[in-house]
């Protein structure tokens, strides 16, 4: 019957759109009200909880302290300033945006070639970021490098990365036979199997 469809669709409609907006939004009402009427706080919370919350939004905000004088060392203080200079991070971040855009060339059952290039830009790149954490550790110092949120991201990232060429050495993904290149280009297909 049609008739049962269209009850189910309307039922669907008011039971779960209408009406569920209509108790969320009695609820939210409710709960500003209460606000209101304590001045602003929060409803359930004690004078001494509402201090604490507020201490916490503070400390929250606040910036963590920068080093802004570099270390004695000439070495640490060249790191430093490399580590500092904002082309330093206009670099990292072109090496960050070409490393996506190489994993982004993954294709359906590429050729054993392509698994030896991915794996050689693999390598550069690592080295390129490896450097960026040396620089920066030996400029900064470990101390503060690792006071960065940031800094510890990409010092995972880094690791899992020399993890990932270890096990791809590992599996000898860097192998390449030179008389498949030449058959593929022959062929016209460099990077894609004929599966």
């Amino acid at each position: 019957q049609p008739w049962y469809s269209v009850y189910c669709v309307f039922h669907i409609v008011v039971g779960s759109f209408v009406l569920l907006n209509l108790l969320v939004g009695s609820i939210i009402n409710n709960y500003t009200r209460i606000k209101n009427q304590n001045e602003g706080s929060m409803p359930y919370m004690t004078r001494e909880q509402q201090e604490w919350v507020e201490t916490q939004r503070i400390v929250h905000h606040l910036k963590p302290r920068r080093r802004l004088m570099g270390p004695g060392n000439s070495v640490r203080k060249m790191c430093f300033q490399i580590a500092e200079n904002p082309w330093f991070e206009v670099a990292v971040t072109a090496a960050i945006i070409g490393n996506t855009v190489t994993m982004m060339t993954k294709t359906h059952a590429p050729a054993d070639c392509y698994h030896a290039i991915m794996f050689y830009i693999n390598v550069a790149f690592t080295s390129l970021f490896i450097l960026e954490a040396i620089i920066k550790m030996v400029g900064l110092g470990p101390r503060w490098y690792f006071r960065d949120n940031w800094n510890k991201f990409d010092f995972t990232v880094t690791c899992l990365s020399l993890a990932t060429l270890v096990v791809d050495m590992m599996l000898e993904q860097y192998k390449c036979d030179t008389e498949d290149i030449f058959e593929e280009a022959s062929t016209g297909n460099t990077f894609v199997d004929n599966a």
